[in-house]
């Protein structure tokens, strides 16, 4: 009888994947960090204390116009000159009971700096939100290593995700003919990346954020391609927030 209870439970280890993650830990994480930016991206709370957003670049370029001011040189010369100025923008937070949405904020947001190349962007709110923002993680995903995508594909299906793997480290924008321009590595994933999805939240089984998805294929919709951790970091540390980072030092 022990023999055969001892293989029962030997059985069902086997059967339990290892490092499953935690699935309440992450609807809590989704529910507090995934915000609607604009009218088409998402973007995820990574600081709640200074309203901090963090997005892709390509989600915010509307909020960038060109106007005209006067210029006075130093002999009193008056000349005009174009100058790119930000434009303030807004995100959404929506809150369901099962299938209704019972409930939505609105925050104004400024850009506080973005990155082209790395296709990222840093927003903020003047609001310190009762939430726990996203924690990063320290380690680098290894090809195959199981993740969640996490955004709001079609704009209305808000605060979804998808589950897949990492399927590879070592991608670029170039063979993919998206940007001439841009020779940044990328992270391709498996799960599903749509219209929608940009600029949210790609997390490993730890629930720690790891990715920024920006790309997909229209060709087969499980080719997702996403900002990588090392990117993300560089892109914050430039803008003084390292300490997002310190519980990996």
């Amino acid at each position: 009888m022990k023999r055969i209870l001892a293989a029962l439970v030997l059985g069902l280890a086997l059967l339990s994947p290892a490092g499953a993650v935690d699935k309440a830990k992450l609807n809590q994480t989704i529910d507090q960090t995934n915000f609607l930016v604009g009218k088409g991206c998402s973007g995820t709370l990574i600081d709640a204390e200074r309203g901090f957003i963090l997005t892709a670049h390509h989600c915010i370029t509307n909020n960038y116009r060109t106007v005209t001011r006067e210029k006075v040189s130093d002999d009193g010369k008056v000349t005009e000159e174009k100058i790119r100025v930000v434009v303030p923008g807004e995100v959404h937070q929506k809150y369901f009971a099962n299938s209704r949405e019972i409930h939505s904020k609105s925050y104004v947001y400024k850009v506080i700096a973005s990155d082209a190349n790395y296709d990222l962007a840093l927003l903020k709110i003047d609001v310190k939100l009762p939430a726990t923002p996203a924690k990063f993680a320290c380690k680098e995903p290894e090809r195959g290593d199981v993740v969640f995508a996490v955004g709001n594909p079609g704009v209305l299906l808000y605060s979804s995700v998808t589950q897949g793997i990492v399927s590879s480290v070592d991608r670029s924008y170039l063979p993919l003919g998206i940007d001439d321009q841009n020779d940044e590595r990328l992270v391709q994933i498996s799960p599903g990346i749509i219209g929608g999805n940009s600029g949210g939240s790609v997390y490993n089984e730890a629930v720690e954020l790891i990715g920024v998805p920006v790309r997909a294929s229209r060709m087969n919709e499980v080719l997702g391609f996403a900002v990588p951790l090392k990117d993300i970091r560089t892109f914050l540390e430039r803008q003084g927030a390292k300490d997002l980072f310190k519980h990996c030092d």
